[in-house]
């Protein structure tokens, strides 16, 4: 129904929106506390987790992607997941009126282009497949194309990180922004699937709900490490460079899992909308260099 994918954008654009001002939150507690993120001790942990900003930030991030997960209950990844894009245009205001910082006129190009691609998706996406049972959603976490694409996809991760942990270079930054973004993505996918079988069976205790629960506590730890390498992304580099490449990655990630794991039709009228939005992302990201 034309409704679910309305509820299923407008939940998703909430969500992106808190993301956003809580990254905004803990870039500002971690300037504060002058912190090398990479070489975080467990007493530097105590001193981040006791400010208020960070703390305030990181709960705003949780419950973004409790709200994103339910969203994408409620609609295909590849529609929705791109829709993080307008948490930029929702950065850049926060930004502005929190931390004073300039609004260039590239920024407002790339602004109107994120809302209006928002706008052209909402009206030309095709509905979303809603899942009749709960088997059909486990069988398509326990699919081999599903298992293939996932280990690919932590595999890759994995050796990029590693390659470039020890390595002193101004591009460590750009490279941790990018696997932060698949890994957020993949966290959101696997926590997708219990929201469709509370959806379609409620809470209860059986085989299946141990197995999607499992799935939702590994995409939470998968978030998490997503959380952590952003963090290190922002110690090596300025908010203003690592989350348009953060955002960039998270609109593109979904086209590659959404057709392999769920067998979602990337149609052509959505195109247009998906454009206009990375032209947004790019022109917020060229403001640095005015």
């Amino acid at each position: 129904m034309l409704e679910t994918n309305i509820v299923a954008i407008f939940l998703m654009l909430i969500a992106t929106s808190m993301m956003n001002i809580g990254m905004v939150f803990q870039k500002k507690g971690i300037m504060s506390l002058a912190l090398k993120v990479d070489s975080i001790q467990s007493k530097q942990l105590k001193f981040v987790f006791r400010e208020k900003i960070w703390v305030v930030g990181w709960a705003l991030a949780l419950v973004a992607m409790i709200l994103n997960c339910i969203a994408l209950s409620l609609g295909n990844l590849s529609l929705l997941q791109p829709l993080v894009g307008f948490g930029l245009v929702v950065m850049v205001l926060f930004s502005r009126i929190y931390l004073h910082e300039s609004i260039t006129k590239k920024t407002i190009v790339g602004m109107f282009c994120i809302i209006a691609g928002v706008v052209l998706l909402g009206v030309t996406a095709p509905q979303s497949h809603i899942y009749a049972s709960t088997s059909e959603i486990t069988a398509v976490y326990l699919s081999k194309r599903a298992v293939f694409t996932f280990s690919c996809i932590i595999i890759f991760c994995t050796a990029l990180y590693l390659f470039w942990y020890k390595r002193e270079s101004s591009r460590k930054g750009i490279f941790f922004a990018f696997i932060a973004g698949i890994l957020s993505v993949l966290g959101m996918t696997f926590g997708k699937s219990i929201f469709v079988v509370l959806h379609l069976a409620g809470m209860g205790i059986s085989p299946q709900h141990a197995f999607h629960f499992s799935l939702f506590l590994f995409g939470q730890i998968v978030s998490l490490v997503a959380f952590v390498i952003l963090q290190f992304a922002f110690s090596k580099s300025k908010a203003v460079v690592v989350l348009p490449i953060f955002h960039v990655t998270t609109v593109a990630t979904p086209f590659l899992i959404g057709p392999l794991v769920f067998m979602e039709k990337l149609s052509w009228q959505i195109m247009p909308a998906m454009a206009l939005m990375i032209l947004g992302i790019i022109f917020i990201s060229l403001r640095k260099s005015e």
